[in-house]
């Protein structure tokens, strides 16, 4: 399973908080652009009739986009459903703007400075609902206010009180822009510290279920394996070009549960790659290491949790199948081996296919496990001599 990083998850539920939280501005925008073309309306007619429209327009789009957000938000990353809303609150905001440069004239009335103290109402309280995010709400703040601040200052001669106001909301964007990256930083704490806790609380859960697992495991062996895991923490496990474990540590494994006190059946099945000197001596060692790596993919593809692949010696690798029947293992075999032949193994410069020749073996109490290995060599050594790329029985 790939695991999101946290840095993604936080921004996937800033994103959640902030769709939540903006459907209450979706409503007051629908609610504010009514009642303004409401009462604007019998002054200017044309102008606010155009404006409440591409407004309403606007709001409805916002509001499909906002209400729609939990049902498709799977179908884009957090990336997209960001700028989709940086491009409707900025719009919104340059609308709200364009409005009150429009109808709105200080130097003649006082209506101005009401709706510059209604649209600094709604700047403030947007705070909290775009704390979620670092983006939008300075730009909202720059896009509606600064064409106001602008305008006044533009009246400062006619007006003594027009420079003082446009002072005061420079200050005053500067507040809100500050406090809102306050805001942000608290929100995006506590957004870290609740997804922090989830992710701890689910390596908790898995910490249990693995626990729960090793247990049972546990259970259906002996001191012997104990011995032979503390054994293998103290050498080296791997084989340093596949990856899979070496020849020493599956023989540990083996002793372990090839036991006279386990009654579980187990398996082996011995593999050897076809003609893989040939692969060398035509395309190289370097393809040939690359072809080992590709079979090992391939093979740990098909095992279960609990088997054990490892590399015998050379291109020779062995599986180990607890809890198996021979008839199982066979099944198995057949399976691994239609899984390599299936398709060739490809890099920059070479093409090859490639097939294994196998040999299965059942341990039987209370034999030497290495007499099972001997034994499973041998029906290799008859599947190579009966034709290759095929499974015997021993």
């Amino acid at each position: 399973m790939v695991h999101r990083t946290l840095s993604q998850r936080i921004l996937d539920e800033s994103v959640d908080r902030l769709y939540e939280q903006v459907r209450q501005s979706v409503l007051m925008t629908f609610i504010a652009v009514l009642v303004f073309a409401a009462s604007l309306y019998r002054q200017t007619p044309m102008l606010t009739l155009c404006w409440t429209l591409v407004m309403l327009v606007h709001a409805f789009w916002h509001a499909r986009s906002v209400y729609g957000y939990p049902q498709i938000r799977h179908f884009h990353a957090a990336e997209h459903w960001l700028t989709r809303e940086l491009v409707f609150s900025t719009t919104r905001a340059v609308g709200w703007a364009c409005f009150t440069m429009l109808y709105f004239q200080p130097e003649h009335t006082e209506r101005f400075y009401l709706m510059l103290i209604y649209i600094v109402a709604v700047i403030s309280g947007s705070v909290v609902t775009y704390a979620a995010v670092p983006v939008i709400y300075p730009l909202m703040v720059v896009f509606t206010l600064f064409p106001l601040i602008f305008r006044l200052a533009l009246t400062a001669q006619q007006h003594e009180t027009h420079g003082f106001l446009a002072l005061g909301g420079l200050i005053y964007c500067g507040v809100l822009i500050r406090y809102h990256q306050q805001a942000h930083t608290i929100s995006r704490k506590a957004i870290e510290l609740y997804l922090q806790q989830g992710i701890l609380l689910e390596e908790v859960h898995r910490f249990k279920e693995q626990l729960s697992e090793s247990n049972e495991q546990l259970i259906t062996v002996n001191g012997h394996l104990q011995a032979a895991l503390g054994r293998s923490n103290k050498m080296a496990f791997n084989d340093a070009l596949t990856g899979c474990f070496n020849r020493r540590a599956f023989l540990e494994h083996l002793k372990a549960y090839a036991s006279p006190y386990s009654h579980s059946e187990v398996c082996l099945i011995m593999m050897d790659l076809d003609h893989f000197k040939r692969i060398n001596d035509q395309k190289g060692h370097l393809f040939g290491d690359h072809v080992l790596k590709v079979l090992v993919a391939r093979i740990q593809m098909q095992l279960r949790p609990e088997d054990i692949l490892a590399r015998y010696g050379g291109e020779e690798f062995i599986c180990l199948l607890p809890n198996t029947t021979l008839l199982e293992a066979q099944q198995f075999a057949e399976t691994i081996r239609k899984a390599v032949a299936g398709t060739p193994i490809r890099d920059t410069e070479h093409t090859q296919h490639i097939t294994i020749s196998m040999g299965v073996a059942k341990y039987r109490t209370p034999e030497d496990p290495l007499e099972t290995v001997n034994r499973a060599d041998q029906a290799l050594y008859q599947a190579k001599k009966a034709g290759r790329d095929r499974v015997v029985v021993a």
